[in-house]
């Protein structure tokens, strides 16, 4: 299969859809059709449950793809059954709803041209019909799209739109985005800077028309906007995004804040380096009800080579730096003057203190969430890796960082792929990235979904679901929410409204 891209002919990896159910032991063999001119031999993905675990796989998805995914998961109980779905269709052709009990395919999607892309993906009841519908952009292919879908069952494929709307630039990643403000729900759509087609600022309204016309000069990647209210709890709605300048994006390198309803530019700041690749924070740093914005930067030299990444805390009204952050703000407690960094390096840093100012612990192993358990009522830090063919889930105390527990099971991936000099070299361990906290099974235990090779695996953890959080993940990041803020711990309306 070969598709023609700008007259060069372009070859991509084309695989077979597999569904994998875990049963005891399981072996699973894959074939490839295609892989740079050569047959793949094979790779192989191995599971192992131990009897009476309480963490253990639930079932993996291999989506039909053209090139390694990297999917972002979304779960909901859509139909209102008490059995959620996981929608998947990151980096692939289609839209998949899978049952949460054992990820059959309920139902599934194809996008008339181009795919899904690999950071836009939500749901949102937009039409207002109390059904939630799957929000999300496309890539590969021109135009490229922000599509609305019915979540029914039984529809064909074009009984299934709900709408679409054509926005320019080269691809949708991390700038698709969801507001609502007075009861009015928006989408917004910022798009990657292309010489053909050029990036662009889209505010979309609940009917599929745009609020006001485009805006161009951005060049949005993976970074996501952060929208909410510059002034706590009052004034407009706002957004506040960073920008690439790959082919000279007007706003590239710089910081920017928009009234999010008129398109009006509210400030600007250029913090000395490429502000695209991480999403900015409209938050309340020091707990004196004034927010900030966190924004992380990555420096570069004079011939604009990537030297580090930098992060800094802004004034919202004029964007103005007020000082260094030690790292990407991860999270907060208000009521204990708590705030954590992760490090560019997926370190971990403990500060307390509302400037920042005392470090309480290191960790050398990247957290993937942080949620409140049932037992104790006192929020935990949990890390979910692999090492040495085993998959681990680790707890630690969320002020000392002290290990509490782990957990561990059998969890291994070979890959038997050809190397550029024709031979093969069996990869024995494999990385595990952390993509969306929820019940999948309705069972009131929290499941992480994880990326590992070309699967999304549901893995069962030992963390009973608190009340205070829904147990469904609309969105696939559990520590941001839709408006852009961090989860504050401590506020049971706060952590509610993240879905």
């Amino acid at each position: 299969m070969f598709f023609y891209l700008n007259a060069h002919r372009t070859e991509f990896h084309v695989y077979h859809e597999i569904l994998l159910k875990l049963r005891g032991d399981v072996h699973l063999q894959r074939t490839a059709l295609l892989y740079q001119d050569r047959d793949v031999s094979k790779a192989l993905i191995s599971f192992k449950k131990i009897k009476g675990a309480s963490f253990y796989p639930l079932w993996a998805f291999r989506p039909t793809h053209f090139m390694s995914t990297y999917a972002m998961p979304v779960v909901d109980d859509t139909d209102k059954d008490g059995i959620p779905e996981v929608y998947i269709g990151s980096n692939t052709q289609k839209i998949y709803a899978l049952d949460g009990r054992d990820g059959h395919t309920l139902w599934k999607w194809s996008l008339p041209h181009g795919q899904v892309s690999g950071h836009s993906m939500f749901l949102e009841d937009i039409d207002g019909d109390g059904r939630n519908e799957v929000i999300f952009g496309s890539q590969i292919s021109l135009p490229i799209r922000v599509y609305v879908l019915k979540t029914k069952p039984l529809f064909s494929d074009e009984e299934r739109i709900l709408w679409y709307r054509n926005v320019s630039g080269d691809f949708i990643e991390g700038g698709l985005n969801f507001a609502m403000d007075h009861g009015e729900k928006y989408i917004l759509a910022m798009t990657r800077d292309a010489p053909y087609s050029r990036g662009s600022f889209n505010v979309i309204k609940a009917d599929g028309k745009f609020l006001y016309p485009p805006i161009q000069g951005v060049d949005v990647c993976v970074g996501r906007p952060a929208i909410g209210r510059l002034e706590a709890n009052s004034g407009r709605l706002s957004v506040v995004y960073g920008s690439h300048k790959y082919y000279g994006a007007a706003e590239g390198y710089k910081i920017t804040a928009r009234d999010f309803l008129t398109g009006e530019k509210l400030w600007q700041t250029a913090p000395l380096g490429d502000t695209g690749f991480q999403q900015q924070q409209i938050l309340d740093m020091d707990g004196d009800g004034k927010n900030e914005v966190s924004i992380s930067v990555m420096t570069l030299d004079d011939q604009e080579n990537y030297l580090r990444r930098e992060n800094y805390l802004l004034e919202s009204k004029q964007g103005q730096i007020l000082r260094p952050l030690p790292g990407w703000t991860f999270g907060m407690i208000h009521n204990e003057d708590l705030t954590y960094f992760r490090h560019p390096d997926k370190r971990l840093f403990f500060y307390y203190g509302s400037k920042g100012n005392q470090k309480i612990k290191t960790l050398n192993t990247g957290m993937s969430f942080g949620v409140r358990f049932v037992e104790d009522n006192q929020f935990h830090l949990v890390s979910i890796f692999s090492k040495s063919g085993k998959l681990y889930c680790e707890f630690y105390h969320y002020k000392t960082g002290a290990l509490e527990k782990t957990y561990s099971m059998p969890f291994r991936m070979n890959l038997d792929l050809p190397m550029a000099n024709g031979f093969s070299a069996p990869q024995q361990d494999f990385q595990v990235n952390f993509k969306a906290l929820a019940d999948v099974d309705g069972d009131q235990y929290w499941d992480a979904l994880v990326h590992v090779g070309d699967y999304i695996a549901a893995v069962h953890l030992p963390i009973r679901v608190h009340s205070r959080y829904s147990p469904f993940s609309r969105t696939p990041h559990r520590n941001i929410n839709n408006d852009g803020e961090l989860y504050d711990f401590d506020f049971e309306d706060a952590v509610k409204k993240a879905d």
